[in-house]
């Protein structure tokens, strides 16, 4: 389990933020105080987990940043099932700019996750484009999620 940590580069109208490791119990103690006149762009690439006490904590930290417009980006699984399943986890304001689709081969076994990108794969309140991916013998990947679940976030429902 790799220990949370981030990055925060300060720019002149927005906030980027590049988490890293797991959010968990950890997370409860980073000293980040966001701003409302700016926009927060959250990046979760390198998030590899999320536990129910690190939830907790970010639902609190949310809580104490009302009316920051907030962006995700680069989305891991584990991310958009949050996002889908833990009301408050996505707050109103934000938007999700792009997330991570696996796919997966039955005749290779190969993994594949594709980012998809806002206005590009996907819409909000649409349903998504599912990209064609291929393994490494040119067979088509399956998406590799309950997708009317795992797109429940864009859907709206």
């Amino acid at each position: 389990m790799s220990k949370f940590s981030f990055k925060k580069i300060e720019e002149l109208n927005a906030v980027n933020l590049i988490f890293e490791g797991t959010i968990d119990e950890s997370f409860g103690s980073i000293n980040l105080k966001l701003h409302q006149n700016k926009t927060t762009r959250i990046d979760f690439k390198k998030v590899s987990s999320i536990n129910s006490v690190g939830i907790r904590n970010w639902i609190l930290w949310l809580e104490n940043h009302v009316g920051v417009k907030f962006i995700f980006i680069n989305c891991p699984v584990c991310i958009v099932e949050q996002i889908n399943n833990v009301k408050g986890f996505l707050p109103k304001e934000a938007v999700v700019e792009s997330f991570f689709l696996p796919f997966y081969s039955n005749s290779t076994g190969e993994e594949k996750l594709v980012l998809c990108t806002l206005y590009k794969e996907f819409q909000m309140g649409k349903p998504p484009k599912i990209p064609d991916v291929f393994d490494s013998e040119g067979n088509l990947m399956e998406c590799d999620v309950y997708t009317k679940k795992y797109f429940k976030f864009i859907l709206g429902v």
